[in-house]
């Protein structure tokens, strides 16, 4: 009975550890690399272009109702993520991969600067006595402003082929990255 537990805690062990490999949490110290796309492209004959950039924002939270009514910072609950086993390239050249991953990026960092707004509404808007479901609403409107912006970008930088409007983008989206300096992952914002 020992040995099966054993195997069964091992395999919830590489399972798990597998699963971590595959999600990359935003840094701004760790762009996102061509071998970062690991998934199988859907095609890759003829003259295609395109990618899958997997980027979410995580949110979850686990905790008593006595712990949830005293918690003000929820900025270690927002991860924006990017899943690697279901993010692909499509390209002919390394110049297109590259213009592929620039665009990924600037679609991660998006993401990054909308977890950032997540946990400044969340902050600002939890009270004492707020229910476990009080950033539904938040969440949803958030989500609707990220889906716009990433279109946006799609659309103006033609899918990162236009690599200087793609880098005017993504300078602005860093700028406002920056401005929300209180909401990274692991700060504390000031009250």
């Amino acid at each position: 009975m020992l040995k099966y537990t054993l195997i069964l805690l091992f395999s919830i062990f590489q399972i798990t550890q597998s699963n971590a490999q595959s999600v990359i949490v935003w840094s701004g110290e760790s762009p996102l690399k061509i071998s970062d796309f690991m998934a199988k492209s859907p095609s890759n004959s003829g003259n295609l272009y395109g990618c899958q950039a997997s980027c979410s924002i995580d949110f979850g939270f686990r905790m008593s109702a006595a712990s949830f009514m005293l918690t003000k910072n929820f900025n270690n609950k927002v991860k924006a993520v990017f899943t690697r086993n279901t993010s692909y390239l499509v390209a002919n050249t390394e110049e297109q991969k590259q213009q592929l991953v620039a665009y990924s990026q600037c679609i991660f960092d998006v993401t990054e600067l909308y977890a950032r707004k997540f946990r400044k509404r969340l902050f600002e808007e939890k009270k004492a006595f707020s229910n476990s479901e009080f950033y539904a609403n938040v969440q949803e409107e958030l989500q609707k402003e990220l889906q716009a912006r990433e279109n946006y970008i799609q659309t103006a930088t033609k899918l990162g082929q236009n690599t200087e409007e793609l880098t005017k983008i993504r300078t602005q989206v860093l700028a406002e990255i920056a401005e929300l300096s209180d909401y990274c992952y692991d700060c504390k914002p000031k009250k």
